[in-house]
């Protein structure tokens, strides 16, 4: 089957002197009818810069109005930063998918940030891009993209991206929310990063029969002291299949013996009309450390609101 591709953005600029570098662009737009695949285009690349990298560019949207399946294009790539102390470029996100059509929508993956080495803070990662189903007859899977991974770094490591999200109209479908990306590992003096949470889930069809499940949260980064564990992705449905929460991101560890480990991310909440049909999320467990991080809460069950 033939594909509509859209073209990647372009590059961020480099930064002469003590400048920062610049943003990437957003990845092409497709649109495609007919048999065959829509996938956005991957965001543009940050420029390097002295204090700070510049950004990655957001990955295109895709939308398929006809048989194939719509793919978001994938975030951008950060830019480097040159200065001790200094920045990295956080990673572009992902590209939304829309699928007007029959097949599946599948959002683009966050790009990782951009790692600081044993110089600059690392960058944050980049957010999935959200998937999305319109038709009741449609039989594919929205999911929601990955959440990009936060960079090492000396200051710092980056934050994770949050997991897309992913809704269907579908009687028969499955809606997936994304992972969240792991924070990044803090080098010497640095704490790790942040945990992105899960994304969330949601089954709008009330005779849906598939499952809405809501994506992990990202792990903590390791560092001086470590990062919380992201919160897993709420799971919803108004079907007679389940709703799932996310399972919470552990927390990372402490290098330090009198520091912290982080805390474990809470789990996804999970509704349904019928509450045996709702499976929370688990928390995640604590990172170790002088004082180990404590674990996240279960999630909550309920109907759907």
């Amino acid at each position: 089957m033939l594909a509509g591709t859209g073209g990647v953005g372009g590059e961020g600029g480099k930064a002469t002197g003590t400048g920062s570098g610049g943003s990437g662009c957003t990845g092409g737009a497709s649109q495609h009818e007919g048999p065959g695949d829509a996938i956005g285009g991957i965001g543009g690349k940050g420029g390097i810069g002295y204090s700070a990298g510049g950004n990655g560019g957001t990955g295109g949207a895709a939308i398929n109005n006809g048989t194939g399946d719509a793919i978001g294009g994938a975030g951008g790539a950060g830019g480097i930063a040159q200065m001790s102390g200094g920045s990295s470029g956080n990673g572009g996100d992902g590209g939304i998918a829309i699928n007007n059509g029959s097949g599946n929508a599948i959002g683009g993956a966050g790009a990782n940030g951009t790692s600081g080495g044993n110089r600059a803070a690392g960058g944050n990662g980049g957010s999935g891009g959200s998937g999305a189903i319109t038709q009741v007859a449609a039989t594919g899977t929205a999911a929601g993209g990955n959440g990009g991974a936060g960079g090492t770094g000396a200051v710092g490591g980056g934050h994770g991206g949050i997991g897309g999200s992913a809704s269907s109209a579908s009687a028969t479908g499955d809606a997936i929310g994304g992972t969240g990306g792991d924070g990044g590992r803090g080098f010497g003096i640095g704490k790790g990063g942040f945990g992105g949470s899960g994304g969330s889930a949601g089954l709008t069809n009330a005779g849906a029969a598939g499952s809405a499940t809501g994506g992990k949260g990202g792990a903590g980064g390791n560092g001086t002291i470590g990062g919380a564990g992201g919160r897993g992705g709420d799971g919803s449905t108004t079907g007679t299949g389940f709703g799932i929460g996310g399972t919470g991101g552990d927390g990372g560890d402490s290098f330090t013996p009198l520091a912290t480990g982080g805390n474990g991310g809470n789990g996804g909440d999970a509704h349904a009309p019928d509450p045996d049909n709702a499976t929370v999320g688990a928390g995640g467990a604590g990172g170790g450390g002088g004082t180990g991080g404590s674990p996240g809460a279960t999630g909550s069950k309920g109907t759907v609101f």
